[in-house]
């Protein structure tokens, strides 16, 4: 038993590793260095926008990680985040989309991983009044976290952190889903040039 979770804790610090190592070079090369490589002697002609940045990177990671699909997972919730921040939820969800789907083919229901990104996305259908899509993987997710959390009262930390930046409740709360889906569902209905959302 003892053997099986060092053995465990192994390959998890080398996948880290190996994430982590991905998303240094991408970002570097592929984000921040425009595409080129370190020995390039090509300068920008002018300052590329961030937006632009990130639209080149994205078009480069199409198809590049086909044989390590955690990799792409890890870099497409990063980029899903990226836009996110920069207002365009259409396009981070369709990162954050396409990460959710990858890290279901490699990873446990209650992987943190997966829970994240899960909530990542949640965040983002909010935005985009899609209340019933978010409360049903909202509600998914709060589940497995539950379950995760019996037998590991240590990610209870990390899910609160992330529910209170997404301005989602606590995963687990009683209150969460229910009120947040009706909370939002209210506003869309006052918004001018919405369509009504039903309650919960």
């Amino acid at each position: 038993m003892l053997i099986q979770r060092a053995d465990r804790a192994r390959e998890e610090a080398v996948a880290q590793a190996a994430l982590a190592t991905a998303i240094n070079r991408f970002m570097n090369q592929d984000l921040l260095g425009g595409g080129r490589s370190r020995t390039s002697t090509v300068a920008y002609d002018r300052n590329p926008s961030l937006r632009e940045l990130l639209d080149a990177a994205r078009q480069r990671l199409d198809g590049r990680f086909v044989d390590a699909p955690l990799i792409e997972a890890g870099l497409r919730t990063t980029l899903g985040v990226a836009y996110r921040t920069l207002g365009d939820y259409a396009v981070a969800e369709t990162e954050l989309r396409r990460a959710t789907e990858l890290n279901k083919t490699r990873l446990a229901p209650g992987d943190e991983t997966r829970l994240l990104a899960e909530y990542d996305l949640v965040g983002v259908l909010v935005r985009l009044s899609k209340f019933d899509e978010a409360k049903q993987r909202l509600d998914a997710a709060d589940a497995l976290a539950a379950i995760r959390s019996r037998r590991d009262r240590r990610t209870r930390p990390a899910r609160q952190a992330r529910a209170r930046h997404l301005s989602l409740p606590a995963p687990g709360s009683r209150t969460g889903a229910g009120r947040l889906y009706r909370r939002r569902g209210h506003a869309a209905q006052r918004a001018p040039g919405r369509s009504a959302v039903a309650g919960a």
